[in-house]
C-alpha cells in the first residue's frame, strides 16, 4: 500500500516542526544561563542546528515513522497530525504572549520563552502520542 504525498508531508512537517520547536526552548535556556560563554560558541552552535539540522532530522524520522508503520496512516491520524503541526507553530507563540503579558515585563524573557516553548511543545506532542493508543 503507498501512502498519500500529503500523509508523508504532514508527517515530516510534524517531525520537523517537534524539533525545530524543542531546539529552540532548549537554546533560549542556554543563552539565558550563559553557557555559551563558558563553551565557546556553543549557543550559536545550537543555535544553527536548531535552525538548519534539527528540522531536516525531525522531517526525516516523521516521513520514517509513518512509511515504517509506527505512526497511523489512517485519516483520522493523519488530522490530528495535521492539528498538532498548526498547534506546534501557533500555541508556543500564543502562550509566550500571554505568559509575558500576563507577567507585564514586555517581550518575553529568555527563561520564559524557552520554559514555555519547551512546555507546550511536550504537552502537544504527547497528546498526540496518547490520542492514537486506540488505533
Amino acid at each position: 500500500m503507498s501512502l498519500p504525498a500529503t500523509h508523508r508531508a504532514v508527517a515530516a512537517l510534524l517531525g520537523a516542526t517537534a524539533v525545530w520547536r524543542a531546539l529552540s526552548g532548549v537554546a533560549a535556556l542556554v543563552r539565558w544561563l550563559w553557557l555559551g560563554e563558558l563553551v565557546g560558541n556553543g549557543s550559536m552552535a545550537l543555535l544553527l542546528i536548531s535552525v538548519v539540522v534539527g528540522p531536516i532530522v525531525g522531517a526525516g524520522a516523521g516521513d520514517a515513522a509513518l512509511r515504517r508503520g509506527i505512526w497511523s496512516p489512517s485519516r483520522r491520524a493523519h488530522r490530528r497530525r495535521l492539528a498538532a503541526v498548526a498547534a506546534l507553530l501557533v500555541l508556543p507563540f500564543l502562550a509566550t504572549a500571554s505568559a509575558s503579558w500576563l507577567l507585564g515585563n514586555g517581550p518575553a524573557s529568555l527563561p520564559l520563552y524557552g520554559v514555555v516553548t519547551l512546555s507546550v511543545t511536550a504537552i502537544v506532542v504527547l497528546t498526540l502520542a496518547g490520542s492514537g493508543r486506540h488505533e
